[in-house]
């Protein structure tokens, strides 16, 4: 069974849930709550690299890992959507399910990004 299919696995490597709070130096930077006056805050706007695959079984050995060789990766902009940039097509539906359902067997078409 596909790792994505088997419906006992609902994460992989998450992190656990927490509350979301950020440190200002002052009482008045705080009340301004602006993200600039935090150092805690990470903008993840702008170009990232992406790989587009056909499906998740696709997927290179060890994408994840920090020295992964993203030489041969597109970039897309951040936030974005990929069909939008080119990559896949679009897929909307607003009268039901454009694929099969027959869980927990995920469709063999299965856009996946990296």
């Amino acid at each position: 069974m596909k790792t994505w299919e088997n419906y006992k696995v609902d994460s992989i490597n998450r992190l656990p849930g927490r509350a979301h709070f950020s440190s200002f130096p002052s009482k008045e930077t705080a009340l301004l709550n602006e993200n600039k006056y935090t150092q805690a805050y990470k903008n993840l706007n702008g170009c990232w690299h992406f790989l587009f695959l056909e499906a998740p079984e696709y997927s290179p050995e060890n994408f994840f890992a920090t020295d992964f060789d993203t030489s041969q990766m597109d970039q897309i902009t951040v936030p974005g959507n990929w069909q939008v940039q080119g990559y896949g097509k679009m897929h909307y539906s607003d009268l039901w399910y454009n694929f099969p359902i027959n869980p927990p067997y995920v469709p063999t078409e299965n856009p996946t990004g990296i």
